[in-house]
């Protein structure tokens, strides 16, 4: 499990370091705090073996692909697309002071550290041979990706301080379908990564354990909810033979469901004469069955692991927020994850309280290896840290005082 993040350039953070992490985490704080970046810094730091984490993470904020359609100048519109897509992750913008992330364990001495920095090519047709654009030879410098510098630590138990370092690159490669470069209708930019020799051979020999990992969209919406996805996640929990599993979940929300199913659509038995569709029981049931059916059909990606779920209150009636983390609560316990979830809601803070209030007098400590954080951006960009844990968080709810 995560123990302390150190975090130096990255996105809105220009230092940042937050210890003490516990086995569920809620970060709450105004718009613009950082929270989301913790979470990503975070997920980024899960696989050092993937420089495209930072991409998975830019998809949450719909960072991941670049259009250009034809116009005055469109290399230069292709061009500063590319830029800004991976810009946006340093500091201000400024790419010139590298990201710095580094991680410690609770359950290890391991520790990492990853540096990004950009790769710049003064040659605006390198790496692009392969497609018929013509850049403009006007353009002095563009971006062919990120370079990823990993180091780790702590893992020789005869030498503590032996280090392993290797090096690895997210580059950029253009799609194009036109073949009159004059004349761009839809221009894709997507990322590949390399992987150092060194590591692969590290891999094959077993020598290093990864920590599994999955971080959930906030943008949450129905759209999500009919995706191929879902539907795939639904299938497997019925394969596991975990469907009835999954509608005790619901159940908490509301107790008459009997059954589901899925032909075109999800549908419920509720007692009626017919099967209705899920999305007529509200957005608190549909954000209860999408988290479930997540997280009980990927265990391959959850046991063990860590999981990352943003804005965790978005489509949740503040009713319904109390069940979503009695199951957080109790999925973390059943499958050993630790969780990291971000909220600007008053509501969600309340039922998270309200919840770790009722693991009081349980004998299991990992019941209890709750915290919540608060991030308070303040001037000069510095971001105050206030750390509360289950003993705090439970005199809170005999003597309510404002978590502030």
């Amino acid at each position: 499990m995560f123990k302390k993040i150190s975090i130096q350039n990255f996105r809105g953070i220009k230092d940042l370091t937050i210890d003490d992490f516990g086995k569920v985490n809620l970060l709450v704080g105004k718009n613009n705090s950082c929270k989301t970046s913790v979470l990503e810094a975070l997920y980024i730091s899960l696989g050092p073996n993937n420089p495209l984490l930072f991409h998975v993470a830019n998809s949450l904020r719909g960072l991941t692909s670049i259009k250009v359609t034809g116009g005055a100048s469109p290399n230069k519109q292709l061009l500063d697309g590319m830029e800004n897509s991976l810009k946006v992750i340093f500091y201000n913008l400024n790419f010139e002071n590298n990201i710095s992330i580094e991680t410690n364990f609770k359950d290890s001495k391991e520790k990492r550290e990853i540096i990004i920095k950009p790769i710049i090519s003064t040659d605006p047709r390198a790496d692009f041979t392969q497609t018929s654009l013509s850049i403009s030879t006007e353009v002095k410098k563009y971006w062919k990706g990120l370079d990823f510098i990993f180091s780790r630590s702590g893992l020789d138990k005869k030498n503590k301080n032996k280090k392993i370092q290797f090096e690895s690159q997210a580059l950029l490669e253009i799609n194009t379908s036109p073949s009159n470069s004059q004349v761009i209708d839809q221009q894709l930019v997507q990322l590949r990564a390399k992987l150092s020799d060194k590591y692969i051979k590290i891999l094959e020999d077993n020598k290093l354990k990864e920590i599994n990992g999955r971080i959930i969209n906030h943008n949450f919406s129905n759209d999500s909810f009919s995706s191929s996805e879902l539907e795939g996640a639904f299938n497997t929990i019925k394969q596991k033979k975990k469907k009835i599993e999954l509608i005790k979940v619901l159940q908490k929300i509301e107790p008459k469901i009997q059954d589901i199913d899925f032909t075109d659509s999800f549908i419920v038995d509720i007692g009626l004469d017919e099967m209705i569709r899920l999305e007529t029981l509200g957005q608190g049931t549909i954000k209860l069955f999408y988290l479930a059916c997540i997280l009980m059909a990927d265990e391959q990606n959850i046991v063990n692991g860590v999981l990352f779920i943003d804005e965790i209150e978005n489509g949740l009636h503040y009713t319904a927020q109390n069940i979503v983390w009695e199951f957080l609560f109790d999925i973390a316990k059943e499958k050993n994850i630790q969780i990291f979830a971000t909220t600007h809601s008053e509501d969600c803070e309340l039922a998270f309280i309200e919840e770790a209030k009722k693991r009081e007098n349980k004998d299991d400590e990992k019941l209890r290896d709750i915290k919540l954080f608060r991030l308070e951006k303040e001037q000069n960009d510095k971001i105050k840290i206030r750390n509360y844990n289950f003993k705090s968080l439970s005199a809170w709810s005999e003597e309510p005082w404002e978590i502030r």
